[in-house]
């Protein structure tokens, strides 16, 4: 009896992996040709939302599912030059022929772009949907999906990382490190934590070297927002990693704590609800919930090499066990195991 079939159109890091004891992974390149690229034609690298392939290439993906029936189809964002403002029209439309295709494929939204409502990709695509993957464990958001319609939500975080080749230099340059775009544009703020984390990061700034990476308006030097390999290596560049996310969700995790705890550098983070199921403070990372309490905290890790080194390493291994692509891969299949 063969293996049931789970296909994806990202991480292409699962490619390399380990074959799976319970399942059989398919990655279809096809869906996003060989050089995956953004929707301002920067190549896609580790970023979700890569434009859709030329037609030829979609009718192979299309006559494969028709003839190979996979069990499951995980895909997250992604857009078609179809001439329509969000390029989701055309999308909708691949969808509709995959699942013509394969009616009994179950398709997985891997969806980490939380917003405190349905984001417009998963607003179009959820006539195909059976079940979303999320970022947060927070029941809020959770319900949001249920309401939309969508039958099972559960948590897979949406990045990961190769420990073979995300490696560390040697010397750190600047004392901090952040890495995220300015939304705090005045009231009413974008997000729930905009206005705090400008505030947070404008202190920081003032007493420390902190290098910044990212889009928007900062009354400090930063540098451009960067993409896949180059992206990941600027989360060594300093001693301290600077974290704050927009929500308070429970137990959110996003890209930039992958990485940083990925880097091996200590990680000083606004408190996340329930992150204490995940971690321990002042063992794998250091959370705070006021200001002042995050500044004493880096300041005390740039006076205590030591310590740094020690909060970075075990983040690192608490990194590897949890957000590897071998170990997210692991989580899927436990995911699948429960009948997604």
């Amino acid at each position: 009896m063969k293996k049931p079939l789970v296909v994806f159109g990202r991480p292409t890091q699962w490619v390399t992996q380990p074959a799976s004891q319970r399942y059989r992974f398919k990655h279809l390149g096809c869906l996003h040709g060989p050089s995956p690229a953004l929707r301002d034609g920067a190549p896609a690298w580790d970023s979700v939302g890569a434009m859709l392939a030329d037609s030829s290439l979609l009718d192979w993906a299309v006559d494969f599912f028709r003839v190979e029936k996979p069990d499951a189809f995980l895909f997250g964002p992604m857009y078609a030059k179809d001439g329509t403002k969000l390029q989701v029209a055309g999308v909708v439309g691949l969808l509709e022929r995959l699942k013509t295709a394969s009616p009994g494929t179950r398709f997985l939204y891997w969806n980490g772009n939380q917003q405190g409502k349905l984001d417009f990709n998963l607003d179009a695509f959820r006539p195909f949907v059976d079940a979303v993957l999320t970022n947060t464990r927070d029941p809020r958001e959770h319900r949001n999906f249920y309401a939309a319609g969508i039958e099972k939500v559960d948590t897979l975080y949406q990045f990961g990382f190769d420990p073979e080749e995300h490696g560390r230099p040697q010397t750190p340059e600047h004392d901090c490190h952040f890495a995220g775009s300015q939304t705090f544009s005045g009231r009413p703020t974008k997000y729930p934590n905009s206005e705090w984390r400008y505030r947070f990061l404008c202190e920081a700034a003032q007493r420390f070297d902190l290098v910044l990476y990212g889009k928007g308006q900062w009354p400090f030097a930063k540098r451009s927002h960067v993409v896949g390999q180059r992206f990941y290596d600027t989360f060594t560049e300093a001693r301290v990693v600077l974290g704050a996310n927009h929500w308070d969700y429970v137990r959110y995790y996003t890209r930039r704590t992958v990485y940083a705890l990925a880097s091996g550098r200590p990680y000083v983070m606004r408190y996340v609800p329930g992150m204490e199921c995940d971690f321990e403070n002042w063992r794998h990372l250091v959370w705070f919930t006021e200001i002042d309490e995050g500044l004493e905290a880096v300041q005390k890790l740039l006076g205590d090499p030591l310590l740094a080194e020690r909060i970075g390493r075990e983040g690192r291994q608490v990194a590897v066990e949890r957000f590897s692509w071998q170990a997210l891969q692991r989580q899927l299949e436990t995911l699948l195991d429960r009948g997604l």
